[in-house]
Protein backbone atom coordinates (compact mmCIF):
# COMPACT_ATOMS: atom_id res chain seq x y z
CA UNK A 1 0.00 0.00 0.00
CA UNK A 2 1.15 3.50 -0.64
CA UNK A 3 0.77 5.96 2.20
CA UNK A 4 -1.54 8.93 1.88
CA UNK A 5 0.24 12.25 1.88
CA UNK A 6 -0.17 14.14 5.11
CA UNK A 7 -2.64 16.89 4.43
CA UNK A 8 -6.38 17.37 3.99
CA UNK A 9 -7.32 13.75 3.25
CA UNK A 10 -5.17 12.29 6.03
CA UNK A 11 -6.49 15.01 8.35
CA UNK A 12 -10.11 14.17 7.44
CA UNK A 13 -9.80 10.44 7.88
CA UNK A 14 -7.20 10.29 10.59
CA UNK A 15 -5.77 7.40 8.58
CA UNK A 16 -2.33 7.26 7.01
CA UNK A 17 -2.49 4.08 4.91
CA UNK A 18 -4.22 3.21 1.68
CA UNK A 19 -4.39 4.63 -1.80
CA UNK A 20 -7.11 7.25 -2.16
CA UNK A 21 -9.74 5.95 -4.59
CA UNK A 22 -12.66 8.33 -4.07
CA UNK A 23 -14.57 10.80 -1.98
CA UNK A 24 -18.27 11.10 -1.24
CA UNK A 25 -19.97 14.48 -0.80
CA UNK A 26 -23.14 14.39 1.30
CA UNK A 27 -26.03 16.53 0.09
CA UNK A 28 -29.75 16.84 0.70
CA UNK A 29 -30.41 17.32 -3.04
CA UNK A 30 -28.39 15.36 -5.63
CA UNK A 31 -29.71 17.15 -8.69
CA UNK A 32 -29.12 20.64 -7.26
CA UNK A 33 -25.59 19.80 -6.20
CA UNK A 34 -24.74 18.13 -9.52
CA UNK A 35 -26.05 21.15 -11.46
CA UNK A 36 -23.93 23.53 -9.36
CA UNK A 37 -20.73 21.79 -10.50
CA UNK A 38 -20.92 22.99 -14.08
CA UNK A 39 -17.67 21.46 -15.32
CA UNK A 40 -18.56 17.88 -14.38
CA UNK A 41 -21.14 15.39 -15.66
CA UNK A 42 -22.52 12.95 -13.08
CA UNK A 43 -24.09 9.56 -13.83
CA UNK A 44 -26.22 7.30 -11.64
CA UNK A 45 -23.93 5.19 -9.45
CA UNK A 46 -26.60 3.22 -7.65
CA UNK A 47 -26.80 2.85 -3.90
CA UNK A 48 -24.32 3.23 -1.08
CA UNK A 49 -26.13 0.72 1.09
CA UNK A 50 -23.86 0.89 4.15
CA UNK A 51 -24.66 4.60 4.49
CA UNK A 52 -28.30 4.49 3.34
CA UNK A 53 -27.75 6.70 0.30
CA UNK A 54 -28.24 6.92 -3.44
CA UNK A 55 -25.33 8.21 -5.49
CA UNK A 56 -24.31 10.08 -8.60
CA UNK A 57 -20.70 9.73 -9.66
CA UNK A 58 -17.97 11.04 -11.93
CA UNK A 59 -14.23 10.71 -12.22
CA UNK A 60 -11.92 13.66 -11.58
CA UNK A 61 -8.46 12.62 -12.71
CA UNK A 62 -7.86 9.31 -10.97
CA UNK A 63 -10.32 10.02 -8.13
CA UNK A 64 -13.96 8.91 -8.08
CA UNK A 65 -16.27 11.67 -6.86
CA UNK A 66 -19.67 10.65 -5.54
CA UNK A 67 -22.57 12.86 -4.59
CA UNK A 68 -24.59 11.10 -1.89
CA UNK A 69 -28.17 11.80 -0.85
CA UNK A 70 -29.87 9.92 2.00
CA UNK A 71 -32.34 7.27 0.86
CA UNK A 72 -33.05 6.09 4.41
CA UNK A 73 -32.86 7.54 7.88
CA UNK A 74 -29.49 5.84 8.21
CA UNK A 75 -25.87 6.80 8.71
CA UNK A 76 -25.66 9.45 5.99
CA UNK A 77 -28.83 11.20 7.16
CA UNK A 78 -27.40 11.35 10.67
CA UNK A 79 -24.07 12.65 9.39
CA UNK A 80 -25.82 15.39 7.41
CA UNK A 81 -27.93 16.40 10.43
CA UNK A 82 -24.79 16.77 12.56
CA UNK A 83 -22.36 18.23 10.01
CA UNK A 84 -24.25 19.67 7.04
CA UNK A 85 -23.25 19.14 3.42
CA UNK A 86 -19.65 18.19 2.78
CA UNK A 87 -17.17 15.35 2.49
CA UNK A 88 -18.83 12.49 4.36
CA UNK A 89 -16.92 9.44 3.16
CA UNK A 90 -13.41 8.67 1.95
CA UNK A 91 -12.72 5.54 -0.11
CA UNK A 92 -9.26 3.98 0.11
CA UNK A 93 -7.89 0.70 -1.15
CA UNK A 94 -6.38 -1.65 1.36
CA UNK A 95 -7.05 -4.18 4.04
CA UNK A 96 -10.08 -3.26 6.13
CA UNK A 97 -11.07 -4.59 9.50
CA UNK A 98 -11.24 -8.37 9.16
CA UNK A 99 -14.29 -8.60 11.42
CA UNK A 100 -16.32 -6.14 9.33
CA UNK A 101 -18.34 -7.83 6.57
CA UNK A 102 -17.79 -6.52 3.03
CA UNK A 103 -20.62 -4.49 1.52
CA UNK A 104 -21.31 -3.41 -2.04
CA UNK A 105 -20.42 0.22 -2.63
CA UNK A 106 -21.56 2.84 -5.13
CA UNK A 107 -18.10 2.49 -6.71
CA UNK A 108 -19.03 -1.04 -7.81
CA UNK A 109 -16.42 -2.66 -5.55
CA UNK A 110 -16.86 -4.42 -2.22
CA UNK A 111 -15.51 -2.62 0.80
CA UNK A 112 -15.64 -2.44 4.56
CA UNK A 113 -17.17 0.51 6.35
CA UNK A 114 -15.14 1.89 9.24
CA UNK A 115 -16.98 4.33 11.47
CA UNK A 116 -14.79 7.07 12.95
CA UNK A 117 -14.79 7.63 16.70
CA UNK A 118 -15.20 11.37 16.11
CA UNK A 119 -18.66 11.97 14.60
CA UNK A 120 -17.43 15.08 12.76
CA UNK A 121 -14.99 13.05 10.66
CA UNK A 122 -15.97 11.35 7.41
CA UNK A 123 -16.72 7.65 7.25
CA UNK A 124 -13.95 5.50 5.81
CA UNK A 125 -14.66 2.74 3.30
CA UNK A 126 -11.72 0.42 2.73
CA UNK A 127 -12.16 -1.17 -0.69
CA UNK A 128 -10.98 -4.69 -1.29
CA UNK A 129 -7.85 -4.70 -3.51
CA UNK A 130 -8.34 -5.22 -7.22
Amino acid sequence: MRALEKGPVADLTGEGDGALIGMGWATVDLERTASEVLELHFDDSGDESALGARALGTKVGSIELLLLEPSTEGRLAGWLARNGEGVAVIYVEGAGAADAPPVNTALGRPGRLEIPGDRTRPFLVVLDPG
